[in-house]
């Protein structure tokens, strides 16, 4: 290392720094958000920023329950933000989007002028919201709600007529629809100028999941692309989610699709696919199955630089649950339980992501007094607090890689401090779940060696992390008995 020049030994701290393992999430325990008397369901969640988190839910008597945490997820206040004097006893179809400081709730409210739907709008991260404000002239259901600047989508489903494209180009101000008739299970995301679509499209007689892109905000469409396998199977739960960074818009989507099987009333497998928008054109890349068995419906997904992550619910009827995968870019942790704390019972979940955490809220009935409750959790990236090193290096620790690996039962763990410091080694598996503390105290500068020895531990992958005051890294060994 000493023969390293300078140039050289930044680039590579630098890179070292910016290797962060998607599968090495740690989960803090599940919260309770929604009120212990009344029923709450269909929880939703969107991020402002890394820090802030807004979740919404339906309830039965409550004046559009919201909570807030400005902490990551750490903490969350409580409120009913429909304070406006008008008579709404309660809302149903509670939507939220964010950008920003920008954060705007869609609800409809039953029994009030014909059940429009209604806006309230907040211009500092939730903190105070605007007056009520109505953006239909007809009752109905609506559906992923998206902004970007000034532009707001949604999928707007008036009664007795086919979903089409609400959308407003001045932050709210006034709205107009599309004339085109969408198909069942219509769903949006926006990205800077463009509504990308998926649908149920009907092929042969079958639904198939179809994409569409809109430079008008859904006047006219192009690329109808058919997703899934024309296989005479009828998919459904198509939703839709898209990444913006220089140079590379994603979008990633996800469907319920019975031809890998289906278990259970509505249970099927969760089909994924991934889309490289190009100027005139889409490349997508082959489909992914993320549901272990094919139990899932209705999915979520979120999308962050390059991580993606999906949740839905599976499917049990004795003990249905949630799961979650994250990826990044095209390679996908396993799937995890969040819901399971400490009785399964999930009827449906959401996913948000931000660079340090991966955000999901849940409804699950309670056995007693078998009410319907709000539930969140976190998992956090486990080296999301590594930044990028200024150009004179400071002093490091280097975590080599375990020896032997595979390995049965022992293996060895060198690493290495610069400086005297506080230094961890902990064991992790795929769940994040810690399962060894190798070294926990203050070390002198210089070259250490720690023996793990997973007697009892079962086959599979773990993850070992070292944490001193200056770094943090993390590499993978593999157990096979």
């Amino acid at each position: 290392m000493r023969h390293l020049s300078l140039t050289i030994l930044i680039s590579v701290i630098v890179s070292l720094s910016k290797a962060q393992d998607p599968c090495a999430i740690i989960w803090d325990p599940a919260m309770l958000l929604s009120d212990t008397t009344v029923d709450g369901g269909s929880p939703q969640i969107v991020l402002s920023g890394d820090d802030t988190i807004h979740v919404t839910w339906e309830g039965a008597v409550e004046r559009l329950p919201y909570a807030r945490s400005t902490d990551g997820g750490t903490s969350f206040i409580r409120a009913d933000i429909l304070t406006d004097t008008i008579p709404i006893p309660f809302t149903i179809w509670n939507r939220i989007c964010a950008e920003g400081q920008l954060v705007y709730t869609f609800f409809e409210a039953p029994g009030v002028d014909g059940s429009p739907i209604f806006l309230k709008a907040s211009t500092n991260g939730g903190n105070t919201w605007s007056a009520i404000r109505a953006i239909s002239d007809t009752a109905g259901e609506l559906w992923s709600p998206r902004v970007n600047a000034d532009t707001l989508s949604l999928i707007y489903n008036p009664q007795g007529q086919f979903k089409k494209v609400l959308r407003s180009t001045n932050g709210g101000q006034t709205w107009t629809r599309t004339h085109e008739n969408l198909n069942y299970h219509a769903r949006l995301a926006l990205s800077p100028g463009v509504l990308h679509l998926v649908q149920i499209g009907v092929v042969n007689g079958q639904g198939e999941t179809e994409y569409r892109r809109s430079h008008d905000l859904g006047n006219t469409w192009v690329q109808s692309t058919i997703l899934s396998t024309i296989d005479q199977f009828n998919v459904a739960d198509p939703t839709i989610a898209v990444s913006s960074r220089p140079g590379d818009t994603s979008v990633i989507t996800a469907w319920r699709d019975p031809k890998y099987g289906c278990l259970g009333f509505v249970g099927c497998s969760i089909i994924s696919r991934r889309g490289i928008v190009k100027s005139d054109s889409t490349a997508w890349l082959t489909e992914k199955v993320l549901t272990d068995i094919p139990n899932g419906y209705t999915p979520s997904l979120s999308v962050h630089s390059s991580r993606i992550a999906a949740a839905w619910p599976m499917d049990q009827e004795a003990s249905p649950y949630a799961q979650v995968r994250v990826s990044s870019d095209t390679s996908w942790c396993p799937a995890f339980d969040p819901s399971d704390v400490p009785t399964k019972a999930v009827i449906s979940v959401a996913v948000a992501l931000s660079s340090k955490a991966v955000h999901l809220v849940w409804e699950k009935k309670v056995p007693s007094p078998g009410r319907f409750r709000i539930f969140y959790r976190r998992g956090r990236f486990i080296n999301t607090n590594v930044k990028e090193e200024p150009v004179t290096p400071p002093p490091f620790a280097r975590l080599q890689q375990n020896y032997p690996n595979p390995f049965n039962p022992t293996t060895k763990i060198v690493y290495r401090v610069q400086s005297r410091e506080f230094v961890e080694l902990r064991v992790f598996d795929v769940l994040g779940r810690e399962v060894a503390a190798l070294v926990d105290e203050r070390k002198e500068a210089g070259e250490y060696t720690s023996e793990w020895k997973a007697a009892g531990m079962p086959s599979g992958v773990y993850y070992y992390r070292l944490v001193t005051g200056t770094r943090v890294e993390t590499r993978k060994a593999v157990l096979i008995r």
